[in-house]
């Protein structure tokens, strides 16, 4: 034994949708009649970076979990720019 903890929980369900022009994809996991927990990710992260916590979290709550634009399995929106979006910010 190494004293390895492995986690393998059934990956949860990927589902694209077309938003304003790209294609967006987003986890979801869960009995859609709990509430919904909405999982949003970090830069530049993607959904996979929660795994781990969805399969505890879905007992009591219908997760998503969507990759934003341009990150993950999702596509960049071909209206807007990274880039662009950073300098607004600042």
């Amino acid at each position: 034994m190494t004293g390895e903890i492995t986690y393998d929980p059934a990956e949860p369900e990927l589902v694209k949708f077309d938003i304003d022009g790209a294609e967006v994809a987003v986890r979801l996991a869960g009995d859609r009649k709990k509430p919904a927990l909405l999982l949003i990710h970090g830069f530049p992260a993607s959904s996979q970076s929660f795994l781990n916590v969805i399969d505890p979290l879905e007992r009591d709550c219908f997760v998503v979990a969507p990759d934003l634009p341009g990150f993950g399995s999702s596509e960049p929106n071909p209206r807007r720019h990274v880039n662009g979006c950073i300098h607004q910010a600042s």
